[in-house]
């Protein structure tokens, strides 16, 4: 389930994130395509749904790392258009905005890497946004940045530990708001 809930953000982020960004001239086209999903089970009802293409109960999201070769100032104008599309995509969604993990140096996971600043520089234009708009916040920065243990060694992605760690904290921010 945790995998199938990894994969579907990120296909959602990837989505939001072309719908956005694709209306501008500049287009920074990443080296990776988010199509490798499945979804196991998918007419069960069990379980209200949350991400598939009929209704919206919550839409948890990020924009973050990808989408690297625009500038913080274009992130912080396009930011509101990728809120804007989720919303008219799914009007009734409780939104929750997942804040983009910290980044470890390859190899040294001691090291934070430069390019958490450009992290934490997209972070607070991100906050100040769902702030004002009222959307929920997920600290998954705060869930790890001290936690060497949750990388893989690559100081980007995270181990099975580190999966773990945020598919339960996700998995209880979308409980928390389906009530």
């Amino acid at each position: 389930m945790r995998h199938v809930l990894h994969y579907c953000l990120m296909l959602a982020t990837a989505v939001a994130a072309v719908t956005v960004f694709a209306e501008e001239p500049h287009i920074s086209r990443e080296a990776i395509e988010w199509c490798n999903i499945w979804i196991p089970d998918a007419n069960g009802t069990k379980l209200p749904r949350v991400l598939d293409q009929c209704r919206f109960d919550v839409v948890h999201f990020n924009n973050g790392l990808h989408g690297w070769g625009y500038s913080e100032a274009e992130y912080r104008k396009h930011f509101p258009q990728l809120v804007a599309t989720i919303r008219e995509h799914a009007p009734k969604a409780k939104l929750i905005w997942a804040a983009t993990t910290p980044m470890r140096k390859a190899g040294d996971l001691t090291v934070v890497a430069e390019g958490t600043n450009r992290v934490k520089a997209r972070n607070q234009i991100a906050e100040e946004f769902v702030a004002r708009e009222g959307i929920a916040v997920d600290d998954l920065y705060g869930l790890v940045q001290d936690h060497l243990e949750y990388w893989s060694a690559d100081g980007v992605h995270f181990n099975g530990k580190g999966i773990d760690v945020q598919a339960e904290q996700v998995s209880r921010r979308i409980a928390e708001n389906l009530k």
